[in-house]
């Protein structure tokens, strides 16, 4: 059997080897999407924007991915997963809810990660209901868990912390300044007794925006005079990842009007607590845990919810979070994807 994942990248590596697990040989990249080559039994999508990452998608792109569409839907089987509600940086645009309508009406499948992705599906792409739906759990990280361990006190030293120190940590990409300011204004005078910030989070600068440069360099600025570590631009490697979630106490999710992030995730995978918003899919993600949400957007929420993790017995937090994450498999994932579209796996 053969799957067309039209897509690259390294949250997928989970997802590559359980499709290989089932005996599936993978092929990665639009590009065969695109061509129109190959004999495939699936074709999964990930994000619909691949097609045209960072930018609005134009009519002409549209009638051609439509076409596109049309062609494989009458060869192969076509699910798409659903990660984000709109492409970050284009949330409410006109032309990616064409575009997403696209891979909603004509894929054989929607594959959410939570029930709350599927109701924001449904009530802002109606025509949606006419296609088959599937919910499964979030997914782990795993595969980063092979990493060589060491305690958080050695990684805390390691990193520049006492072992006392309550460490939170700000990860992958801040989205815009609505994210950015939510945190200044959350951790400036924040009166959290040994609360230190492991800040490796990059701040994503719009190209040719003076606006954005500007606050890509105002988050700079507060970063390097309020962070006890801050990584400036550098994208902390796979490698490295688990030092990071190790040494930290707390992992912040900052995220504004946003279905879902992978922060949580990761977090869970590494048994870490977590301050996410109370909105998207993070209730999902988080339910039946001791995790603290906060309202979204909300400086005075996230830094009341910073003082209660601060002062809470964490480690069974910790725990139940290791454990939940742990059963959150790629190929517990892939396996319903493969049967919901009616591919038998033998």
């Amino acid at each position: 059997m053969k799957v067309l994942i039209a897509a690259k990248d390294p949250f997928l590596f989970g997802m590559i080897a359980a499709y290989e697990n089932l005996g599936f040989e993978v092929t990665l990249g639009k590009d065969a999407f695109q061509q129109r080559q190959g004999d495939f039994d699936l074709v999964h999508f990930m994000w619909p924007e691949v097609f045209c990452w960072g930018k609005e998608p134009e009519d002409s792109l549209i009638d051609e991915i439509r076409e596109h569409l049309d062609w494989w839907r009458d060869r192969t089987r076509l699910i798409v997963s659903v990660n984000n509600h709109f492409p970050h940086g284009f949330v409410g645009n006109s032309q990616y809810h064409q575009l997403y309508s696209l891979f909603y009406e004509k894929c054989h499948a929607i594959h959410h990660f939570s029930e709350s992705s599927k109701r924001l599906v449904l009530k802002d792409w109606p025509t949606s209901t006419a296609t088959p739906q599937l919910v499964t759990h979030p997914v782990n990280y795993d595969h980063l868990l092979e990493q060589p361990q060491a305690s958080r006190g050695d990684f805390k030293r390691e990193l520049g912390f006492s072992n006392d120190d309550f460490v939170l940590l700000l990860f992958g990409a801040v989205r815009n300044w609505q994210e950015a300011s939510l945190i200044i204004r959350s951790l400036t005078l924040h009166r959290v007794p040994k609360l230190k910030v492991l800040n490796a989070a990059r701040y994503r600068r719009t190209p040719g925006s003076y606006r954005s440069g500007a606050c890509k360099l105002a988050w700079k600025l507060w970063s390097r005079s309020q962070c006890a570590r801050f990584e400036e631009d550098r994208m902390v490697p796979e490698a490295e990842v688990h030092k990071y979630m190790t040494a930290c106490d707390g992992v912040i999710v900052p995220r504004v009007e946003s279905l879902s992030s992978g922060i949580p995730l990761l977090a869970m995978t590494f048994g870490r607590c977590i301050i996410a918003p109370d909105g998207g899919a993070f209730r999902d993600y988080l339910d039946g845990t001791s995790n603290l949400l906060y309202q979204p957007g909300s400086a005075k929420s996230l830094r009341t919810a910073i003082r209660e993790l601060a002062s809470t017995d964490r480690k069974s937090i910790e725990e139940t979070n290791a454990h939940i994450a742990a059963e959150w498999t790629w190929n517990s994932v892939v396996r319903q994807c493969v049967r919901f579209t009616g591919i038998n796996e033998d």
